[in-house]
């Protein structure tokens, strides 16, 4: 999980939790994600690139969305029909 930012020229992905270092990505590679959104990186053949884009860090549902997905969480509902109440 990382913030998309702008430094200069470049494209950085500022981790969001915890501690780490900035990771260059190149504008080709940050998939249309606008600066300043939580962003999923991921890695490439050419690099790191944008994996999703999760949404704003001041937006609670996106931050908690950013942290399922940091501890190997998915957000998922049972599927409609299999389950209780049959």
């Amino acid at each position: 999980m990382a913030v998309l930012g702008k430094r200069g020229r470049l494209w950085v992905a500022e981790p969001f939790f915890g501690r780490g270092r900035r990771i260059q990505l190149a504008s080709s590679a940050r998939g249309g994600a606008a600066a300043g959104r939580l962003v999923l990186v991921g890695g490439g053949k050419r690099g790191a690139r944008v994996v999703r884009e999760l949404g704003r860090p001041d937006v609670a549902r996106d931050v908690l969305e950013a942290l399922m997905l940091d501890r190997g969480l998915r957000r998922s509902f049972p599927a409609p029909g299999g389950g209780r109440g049959q």
